[in-house]
């Protein structure tokens, strides 16, 4: 068998496969004599009818198709692993020359998965802002929030002025209508004892969601720069992949609002092509991290170990969704997950000096 490999832009390949005359004819017997087996013909056992009676039962067509199923994926696999090729597509063979008695040939092309080249990420440095909270911040969202409330109570008053209306007297509408939603009821409201107090809570609060973001952002700063570094050629295949799952993404979004996709694309004079052009830059950067991430954890070396796969697991408390944890293709996720977060952890320390 002789194969030659052509390098096709965007992590592809083209297989080229000849199949010698000599394979065919051994393969064709093979799968003859199989298939006699399941050929009744009046007078004869299974299998034992003459040759030309058989072949004309089955018809030679019938078995040049299994021939060549066979042999093409035999010398596909063959292909691969002599010239250590990494297939992330399905070959589709297309029989290029053939004629009975002769050599086939055959091509296929598939995509590989990627291989990233990535930069100087050791050099990557990135100053993380101090998360700042002011009194001033503090002080806009206890006004906002006591507008909020007021709002809202606002609400329940007039529905409960209708409820009451046919009961009440003149009057008595009138003092409801003109009750004054003072601050300190507010405060007892939601369970504070005075204004100091009350300050305190919305500072913690602030302070936890600017520490927040000051993390999310010193991530996101150093995931840019890495893969400002990365070269990497993507097939078509992965950046579809992803937008197909950017999709089912915004698909469930809806779930809660009870809206469907479609409806959704329709009321913003959307189509789920239009959608999927527009989001393809950001899915190109996404599969691009991924293969980033992973060249980090492979030059650094990072390794998740079984104990660490399993104290995930154990930490859930539902039985039932341990059980669901217990399953192989959930810890190879448990693994993905712990591997990313320890490549993160390591980025993060490289650019910050520590």
């Amino acid at each position: 068998m002789q194969t030659t490999v052509n390098i096709l832009p965007k992590s592809q390949v083209e297989i080229k496969v000849v199949i010698p005359s000599q394979s065919i004819a051994l393969k064709y017997e093979a799968v003859y004599q199989k298939l006699a087996l399941s050929v009744n013909i009046p007078g004869f056992r299974p299998g034992k009818a003459p040759r030309n009676l058989i072949e004309a039962n089955l018809g030679e067509e019938k078995i040049y198709q299994q021939v060549f199923d066979d042999l093409l994926f035999e010398s596909y696999r063959e292909a691969i692993k002599e010239h250590d090729l990494h297939p992330i597509t399905y070959p589709q063979f297309k029989i290029e020359k053939f004629a009975k008695g002769k050599d086939l040939e055959v091509a296929t092309t598939v995509s590989l998965r990627p291989k990233a080249k990535v930069g100087d990420y050791q050099k990557i440095k990135i100053k993380k802002k101090e998360p700042l909270v002011t009194a001033a911040d503090v002080k806009k969202v206890r006004d906002d929030t006591f507008e909020n409330w007021k709002k809202t109570k606002t609400g329940q008053q007039k529905t409960s002025q209708i409820e009451v209306a046919k009961t009440l007297s003149e009057a008595e509408n009138k003092a409801l209508q003109d009750k004054k939603l003072t601050f300190d009821e507010f405060m007892r409201e939601v369970g504070v004892k005075d204004e100091e107090g009350l300050l305190q809570q919305i500072k913690i609060e602030l302070e936890k969601q600017a520490q927040t973001k000051s993390e999310l952002d010193f991530e996101n700063a150093i995931l840019d720069e890495l893969v400002k570094m990365t070269a990497i050629d993507l097939p078509d295949v992965l950046i579809e992949h992803e937008l197909v799952s950017m999709m089912k993404g915004l698909e469930t979004q809806l779930v809660p609002l009870k809206i469907k996709l479609q409806d959704y694309l329709k009321e913003k004079n959307e189509t789920e092509e239009k959608l999927k052009e527009k989001w393809k830059p950001v899915a190109e950067k996404r599969v691009k991290l991924e293969f980033a991430l992973a060249e980090v954890t492979a030059l650094e070396k990072i390794e998740v170990t079984e104990p660490e796969i399993e104290a995930v697991v154990h930490s859930v408390a539902d039985q039932k969704i341990r059980a669901e944890l217990e399953k192989p293709e959930q810890k190879v996720y448990i693994k993905y997950s712990l591997q990313r977060e320890k490549t993160l952890e390591k980025l993060k320390k490289l650019a910050s000096g520590n």
